[in-house]
């Protein structure tokens, strides 16, 4: 299991991150064998909403990823998942803190381009990491 750790306080959080494979897929959705399947271009990256985890983007990642050629990266928040709280700094945790936790992510995958995707508070989070 893939884990990063936060520069805010070294806090061990989860991720997954679906890649492609090098071929076309089994199942095609077109019956047009001419059909480029390879979207390696098209990076998105899940934020869950409050009390999830990770796993409720599952069926959509696995069917972009595998189907669609679409890397998919998706993480469980502090707290949340398969992720720690926090570590031995007992730093207050803000919307800040989230929002940093989603850079670090970004910067321990290194990807370039990328399209998020995010429900509930997850929302806010992106936003913050943005700004």
């Amino acid at each position: 299991m893939p884990f990063f750790n936060s520069s805010l306080d070294g806090t061990a959080l989860h991720y997954v991150d679906y890649r492609p494979a090098s071929k076309a897929p089994r199942f095609r959705p077109t019956s047009d064998p001419n059909k480029d399947y390879s979207n390696k271009d098209i990076v998105l990256v899940f934020v869950h909403g409050w009390p999830m985890s990770h796993q409720m983007y599952e069926h959509l990642t696995l069917t972009l990823c595998e189907t669609h050629g679409v890397r998919c990266i998706a993480s469980d928040r502090r707290g949340f998942g398969q992720s720690q709280w926090n570590d031995v700094s007992h730093m207050d945790v803000t919307y800040d803190t989230f929002a940093q936790d989603t850079i670090d992510l970004l910067r321990h995958v290194q990807v370039g381009k990328f399209h998020f995707v995010a429900v509930s508070i997850g929302c806010p989070n992106l936003l913050r990491s943005l700004i």
